[in-house]
């Protein structure tokens, strides 16, 4: 009976303080494509992300007349056999707000985030490489509900592209 009064205080506790998906960015209503804006966009989405890894080092955004924007950063942490759904969840996924702020600016077309983080060379040495890169257009976030869709789903709608073995869909060889 006691295990039970427990299990139901941190049910009503968890539920009185969101824990529901561990995830407390949501992005902006409206949004204007700069550089600065959606580096800094990048930077508060991952940051206040829970389940996220984190930033080594601020995010960077080039952007063309506001219509296509590459956003680049890298994690603090090492993907070292990470299973599939653990790289969604903690990388993969939390670039779903920031898309959903991009997709606001109506004349934002396209853009491609590009995750790097740790790795051990051939070699031996610590060093720092891509570990995919993210592309979606308005056709593709068209068909996206950004407040929910997974990695899963953002890997299958928009062009996924992973770069080291270890990474969802990345080939074993």
């Amino acid at each position: 009976m006691l295990r039970v009064r427990w299990v139901a205080i941190a049910a009503a506790v968890g539920a009185l303080v969101g824990c529901s998906s561990g995830r407390t960015y949501s992005a902006p209503t409206t949004f204007t494509v700069t550089d600065e804006a959606v580096a800094k966009l990048a930077q508060q989405a991952v940051d206040a992300d829970s389940v996220a890894t984190k930033l080594d080092g601020p995010a960077s955004a080039n952007c063309d007349s506001q219509k296509t924007c590459t956003i680049s950063y890298t994690i603090e942490e090492p993907i070292g056999g990470a299973s599939s759904s653990k790289a969604d969840t903690e990388m993969i996924e939390p670039t779903r707000q920031i898309w959903k702020a991009l997709f606001t600016d109506p004349t934002f077309q396209s853009g491609t985030i590009t995750v790097s983080g740790p790795v051990t060379s051939i070699s031996g040495k610590p060093a720092t490489d891509i570990y995919y890169s993210l592309t979606c257009d308005r056709r593709a976030a068209g068909r996206i509900d950004w407040d929910t869709v997974d990695g899963k789903g953002l890997r299958t709608l928009c062009s996924y592209s992973p770069k080291i073995k270890g990474m969802p869909g990345a080939s074993a060889s």
